[in-house]
């Protein structure tokens, strides 16, 4: 499993945002549950047109996964300060108890949040839905 020494030793420019839009390219990485929480999914899948076609059929994609693509840094409005506001935000509103041992996740090693501050952001990563309007 990758620490966070690993995930900071990549290359910036491969960073995973890991609450982004449903787009073609993009990593299925979890599924909103009826409890509002994510289950994150061991190994990724990369969505397709097809995917997108399908989905869309529903509510919004966003209210229903997760998903994972580049991060856009200083392009997103979430950025600030130098780095993702969205894990600093959750993480004021609900420090986890207990860090534990990280569940397993297909994108650790790229993901920003992991590489911003860690396990704590694996503890609350099944909090965050990205689109909850």
């Amino acid at each position: 499993m990758d620490g966070p020494a690993e995930a900071k030793a990549r290359s910036e420019d491969e960073r995973l945002c890991p609450s982004a839009r449903a787009e073609e390219g993009a990593k299925l990485i979890g599924i909103v549950q009826g409890d509002g929480t994510v289950g994150i999914m061991g190994r990724p899948l990369t969505i397709d047109a097809a995917f997108l076609e399908k989905a869309r059929k529903g509510r919004a994609l966003e209210k229903r996964f997760r998903f994972a693509s580049p991060c856009m840094k200083s392009d997103c409005r979430q950025w600030a300060g130098g780095r993702c506001g969205v894990i600093d935000r959750v993480l004021e509103m609900a420090p986890p108890e207990d860090e534990g041992s990280p569940r397993p996740c297909g994108i650790r090693a790229d993901c920003r949040w992991f590489a911003q501050i860690g396990a704590r952001a694996c503890a609350v990563c099944d909090l965050v839905v990205t689109d909850t309007r």
